[in-house]
């Protein structure tokens, strides 16, 4: 308990370090590895901006947890479109537990995370309406599937966001094992 605390602590609190390892390079090289430094930069901040709305602890505070309690850090990292066209940033931790994979020749084939939300979880995130019964309190699981062209999101026995293309050039998640540089 105490120790494990302590170590989740130094991971989350350790001092961020983003560095574009820099050449011999011509100056306009080294702005412009600056400005990608920055770009990284916002990128986290806008994360755990939307993580503090979901009212989820910030990103590295979870990877910290995760790292620490589960021996690996698996997760979502994407860009998605609102229904007005903007863009936000998705960096969604998600719990190795109950996070599945399989690898294919270029690494990550699919992956999907198992989730418990309520009827009206599943409501509110999908438009589907589900049966009301025993689990409204404790949830049902639903199933976030990912692989290199769709993502699709199910129960049991219900579809809740059909096949949809991502966009992504390859599976948009990160499996990252302890150890692992």
């Amino acid at each position: 308990g105490t120790y494990l605390d302590k170590i989740i602590s130094w991971l989350s609190g350790a001092q961020l370090i983003i560095n574009i390892p820099v050449s011999d390079s011509p100056r306009e090289d080294r702005d412009f590895d600056l400005i990608k430094e920055n770009f990284l930069r916002g990128l986290l901040k806008s994360a755990d901006d939307r993580l503090a709305r979901l009212l989820q602890p910030a990103l590295r505070d979870q990877m910290s947890w995760s790292v620490s309690l589960r021996g690996l850090v698996t997760g979502l990292s994407t860009l998605a479109k609102r229904d007005d066209g903007s863009t936000y940033v998705v960096i969604q931790p998600w719990d190795p537990m109950h996070t599945f994979w399989g690898m294919g020749d270029e690494g990550v084939a699919w992956a999907c995370v198992r989730t418990r939300m309520t009827s009206s979880e599943i409501f509110e995130m999908y438009g589907k309406e589900v049966e009301s019964s025993d689990f409204e309190n404790t949830g049902m699981d639903v199933y976030d599937f990912w692989d290199r062209r769709i993502n699709t999101v199910v129960t049991r026995d219900r579809v809740l966001k059909e096949e949809t293309p991502h966009g992504a050039t390859r599976v948009p998640v990160f499996i990252v094992p302890v150890g692992q540089t």
